[in-house]
């Protein structure tokens, strides 16, 4: 057997991290690594590893995996074409078990438990052949006592004939018979002793079998906790915290710029929620906004639900009371709710608006809440009304968020939205939305209305918009509202359909005798809506000239 040797020219005590656990281990399997005369990407194709991961674990950047150890001494063993001495890979064993218990004291805890798992079972193994040696000498010795019994009645049989015949003979065969009856009883003690170390060996054998049943037991409920308190963090041990940032800083320091982006894509991915927070409270005083706001996107695009809520949760009182600092701005949240607002589910969307809610909080609704962040998004307005139909009518502080998000949401994007609730359980808000929706129409001249919105509204939609606006608004904001419509869609565009399936749907509605009422008395005079009166009555005339 071959021990680790270090080839010529290479140095195993060079520092390569900033633990001295992690680094020494690092080095350990350095030593091994340069024995197979590979490049560390060659090596990483063969073992299919991102050639980064290789590169963490051989220079002591990251505690290597128990998988990624195994396979180099398998590696090691093939081009050496003989085995590792035991005691080399007990060194590693024991380097690795170091490191661990320098970083991660609960995954040390289970790695301990695991070897002492393993030591159990190797006892368990030695006993049970050494209780199959005793069954089979025990076996034998029984037989031997048999065959010595059997001599034994044959010489007293003879010890009798041989009496009457040849009385000179009497003195050997006693002797002969005291030499048996002594065999005999050396051997029944033999045999007593094998049975009670037998009876010692499966006493031994079933207290062993039930320490590492225990041991076993006690190894799942540890990864099962594991599991559950990083769950969708990963298998890898982390640095500890501080010394992380020491390693960024160096690398930073060196102009690594790749590997600290790889650093922090995969502690946004792994790392626990506080310490991913920390981390881009720290790029933020380096002022580094891209990096710091490049974690954000990945949280969102990576951890589960719950590790996002606790994240958006952590995040809101960072910037605060600090609002003009731009180490710990809220513009991180205002790109968290855009992010969750672009890929996640409705389900999730009225999960997490729920969790970051604060009801405590007075001001005016901002981006930086969730709800207004998506009601004024590109998502659809089914997504919407999905949405907010999962936050229930008895939420007061979402009605506020939904209602005060409105009075800023395009005017073709909230009247898309407005038919959608008012088919659905949340009527409450149907008039709030549609108050909020012709207050922004005066304010405009030429309004820019969501085109593509309006134009795919189908009629059943345009008849519950207007029915909700002739019962939320007054006549002359309903007027003013068809006309903002008259201006978005001349009679030059092929548009055209959709104006004429407002006024069927104003008729439908029993609303058009009221409105062409309306605007025939006020159009040409000086009420505010004189140029809206004007032009929708030249094009309701127009409409009742199609037959319509």
């Amino acid at each position: 057997m071959t021990e680790l040797a270090c080839p010529a020219g290479v140095s195993g005590a060079v520092e390569r991290g900033v633990v001295r656990e992690v680094a020494a281990l690092g080095n350990a399997l350095t030593e091994l690594f340069n024995t197979l005369g590979l490049s560390q990407n060659a090596y990483a194709v063969r073992v299919s590893l991102d050639k980064s991961v290789v590169s963490r674990f051989l220079r002591g950047r990251r505690i290597a995996t128990q998988d990624f150890v195994d396979r180099l001494v398998r590696e090691v063993e093939e081009n050496r074409g003989a085995p590792v001495k035991p005691e080399a890979k007990d060194r590693l064993a024991e380097l690795r078990l170091a490191a661990l218990r320098a970083c991660d004291p609960d995954v040390y805890e289970l790695e301990s438990l695991r070897a002492e798992m393993r030591k159990s079972r190797r006892e368990v193994e030695m006993l049970v052949r050494h209780q199959e040696a005793l069954h089979d000498l025990l076996d034998k010795r029984e037989s031997e006592i048999g065959a010595v019994q059997g001599e034994l009645e044959r010489v007293r049989r003879d010890g009798v004939t041989e009496y009457v015949r040849a009385e000179r003979a009497e003195v050997e065969l006693r002797e002969a018979t005291e030499h048996h009856s002594a065999e005999r009883g050396r051997l029944v003690d033999e045999v007593a002793r094998l049975k009670r170390e037998l009876a010692e060996v499966a006493a031994m054998k079933e207290q062993a079998e039930q320490r590492c049943e225990d041991l076993e037991t006690r190894v799942r409920e540890m990864e099962e906790e594991l599991a559950h308190s990083r769950e969708g963090a990963g298998e890898a041990s982390h640095l500890p915290f501080d010394a992380f940032l020491a390693q960024l800083e160096h690398q930073l320091d060196v102009g690594d710029q790749r590997g600290v982006t790889l650093e922090a894509t995969q502690a946004a991915w792994e790392r626990p929620i506080k310490e991913v927070v920390r981390l881009m409270a720290w790029f933020g005083q380096r002022q580094d906004f891209s990096r710091r706001d490049r974690i954000v996107v990945d949280v969102v695009h990576s951890r589960s639900l719950d590790d996002l809520a606790a994240f958006g949760t952590a995040l809101r009182p960072l910037g605060f009371p600090r609002p003009r600092s731009r180490v710990l701005t809220p513009a991180a949240i205002v790109l968290l709710n855009e992010e969750v607002v672009a890929i996640r589910s409705v389900e999730e969307i009225a999960t997490l608006h729920t969790r970051w809610a604060e009801p405590d909080r007075k001001r005016r609704v901002t981006r930086r809440d969730l709800m207004a962040t998506l009601v004024k998004s590109d998502r659809s307005v089914g997504d919407v009304a999905r949405v907010i139909a999962r936050l229930g009518p008895d939420d007061e502080l979402s009605n506020r968020h939904i209602t005060q998000a409105a009075e800023t949401v395009e005017p073709g994007r909230l009247a898309a939205l407005i038919p959608l609730l008012a088919g659905s359980d949340r009527e409450d808000l149907v008039a709030p939305l549609c108050r909020a929706l012709t207050q922004q129409l005066p304010l405009r001249s030429a309004i820019a209305l969501d085109m593509r919105g309006l134009e795919n509204m189908s009629e059943e939609h345009a008849e519950l918009l207007v029915r909700a606006l002739l019962r939320a608004v007054t006549l002359d904001a309903v007027v003013v509202f068809l006309a903002r419509i008259c201006d978005a869609y001349d009679e030059g565009r092929r548009a055209e359909p959709v104006v004429t399936a407002f006024f069927d749907a104003l008729k439908s509605a029993g609303g058009l005798a009221d409105v062409a009422s309306f605007v025939a008395k006020n159009k040409g005079r000086r009420l505010g809506l004189p140029s809206a009166c004007t032009q929708l009555h030249m094009r309701l005339r127009a409409w009742s000239a199609t037959g319509s």
